[in-house]
C-alpha cells in the first residue's frame, strides 16, 4: 500500500503534484543454512491503476481493478488520484515455505515512493481495494469447529487449499476458474489483431482463384471504389484508406447515406419506413411513399452537420408525428 503522508504534503509520492511510479517488483528469499538468496517468481499481480511506459497519465478510471501484466507495466496512478492510498497484490508462483530464520525481501524500483506499508496473507487472492478476511470469513473463523455449519466449513478447507497447497494438487477445473476469475477482474477482452497492421503494413489483397484463400498465384488488388460510383478525392495516385472510406460515405456527391439514415428514423417514430424496405433503396428496393419528404430530410440532416438530435426534435415537434 502507498499512503498520504504529511511529509510528502498529504501526496502519495514524492514527484511533481505528489506523483509516483513503481517498476516490476522483485522477492527473493534468503535462508539461514544459505548464503545466496532466492529469487521468487511472480505469478500474477493486481494493482488499483497501472500504466503502459508509453502512456500519458488521466484518462482511465480507478474504478475498475486492473491486472498488472510482467514486464512492461508500471504502477502508476492519473491526475487527481495523487492524495488517495493506492494498493497492489503480488502472488507468488509457488506456495512459499518459510522456517524461523528465513528472510524474505521485496525490492520496489522507484524514486519517488512515499510512505509504503507491505502485509501478507495466506488466504487465498484478495481483490485489490478489498480485505483479504471477508467479514463471513472471519465469522467462519470466529465459531468453534463443533458449531460451524456446512458452509463455514467448506469455506475454511477451500481457503486453506488455495493458501497451502500448489496448483497441481488442487481440482483439475481450478486453473481454468483461477484464470477466468482473474481476467474478469481485469477488464480483460482479448482480440485477434494482424500482426502487420501493427507494424503500418498494409496486408496483400489478391484475387482469390475459385475462391482457394489458400492459393496466392491471383492477381494483386488495391483498395477502390466501384468505377461507374463517385470517385474519393486521389483516387488511383495512391492507396486508399478507411479514412477515405469513411469520407466517401458521407461525400456531398452521396446522398444515400443521409437518405437511409432518415427512413429508418422514420420508422423509428412512426412504425413504417417512408420507403418499406430499409436496408435497399437502390432500384430493387420499395420507392418512397413521400420522396420529396425523405429528400428534404436527408438534406436537412446533412445541412445541419450531422446532428442526429435536431432531427429526432424536428421529427418528434411535427404535426405529422
Amino acid at each position: 500500500e502507498l499512503l498520504p503522508h504529511d511529509a510528502n504534503k498529504g501526496f502519495v509520492g514524492r514527484g511533481k503534484n505528489g506523483n509516483f511510479a513503481v517498476g516490476q517488483p522483485q522477492f527473493t528469499l534468503t535462508s539461514k543454512n544459505e548464503p545466496n538468496s532466492t529469487p521468487l517468481a511472480i505469478a500474477w499481480a493486481q494493482a488499483d491503476y497501472f500504466l503502459p511506459e508509453t502512456y500519458i497519465s488521466g484518462s482511465a478510471p480507478l474504478s475498475l481493478p486492473k491486472i498488472w501484466r510482467p514486464g512492461n507495466l508500471r504502477w502508476s496512478l492519473p491526475n487527481n488520484f495523487q492524495q488517495r492510498k493506492h494498493t497492489a497484490i503480488f502472488i507468488l508462483k509457488e506456495p512459499l515455505m518459510i522456517s524461523e530464520g528465513d528472510r524474505v525481501q521485496l525490492t520496489l524500483k522507484s524514486d519517488d515512493v512515499g510512505c509504503i506499508r507491505i502485509s501478507t496473507t495466506r488466504f487465498g487472492e484478495p481483490v485489490v481495494g478489498q480485505p483479504a478476511v471477508t467479514p463471513e470469513f472471519a465469522l467462519a473463523l470466529a465459531t468453534l469447529p463443533a458449531s460451524r455449519n456446512s458452509a463455514q466449513q467448506t469455506q475454511i478447507k477451500g481457503t486453506w487449499a488455495l493458501a497451502h497447497l500448489p496448483t497441481s494438487q488442487l481440482s483439475p477445473n481450478w486453473p481454468i476458474l483461477q484464470k477466468t476469475i482473474r481476467e474478469s477482474r481485469g477488464g480483460i477482452a482479448k482480440s485477434l489483431i494482424a500482426l502487420s497492421i501493427l507494424k503500418k503494413e498494409v496486408p496483400v489483397t489478391r484475387i482469390l482463384p475459385r475462391g482457394d484463400w489458400q492459393n496466392d498465384s491471383g492477381e494483386v488488388v488495391q483498395p477502390n471504389v466501384l468505377h461507374f460510383l463517385p470517385q474519393p478525392k486521389d483516387a488511383g495516385k495512391r492507396t486508399l484508406t478507411r479514412l477515405d472510406l469513411a469520407k466517401w460515405l458521407v461525400a456531398d456527391n452521396n446522398p444515400l447515406t443521409a437518405r437511409h439514415v432518415m427512413n429508418r428514423y422514420w420508422k423509428q417514430f412512426f412504425g413504417n419506413g417512408l420507403s418499406n424496405v430499409l436496408d435497399d433503396l437502390g432500384s430493387q428496393g420499395e420507392w418512397p411513399s413521400h420522396p420529396e419528404l425523405l429528400d428534404w430530410l436527408a438534406h436537412t440532416f446533412r445541412s445541419s452537420g450531422w446532428d442526429t438530435k435536431h432531427m429526432i426534435k424536428l421529427i418528434v415537434t411535427s404535426n405529422s408525428y
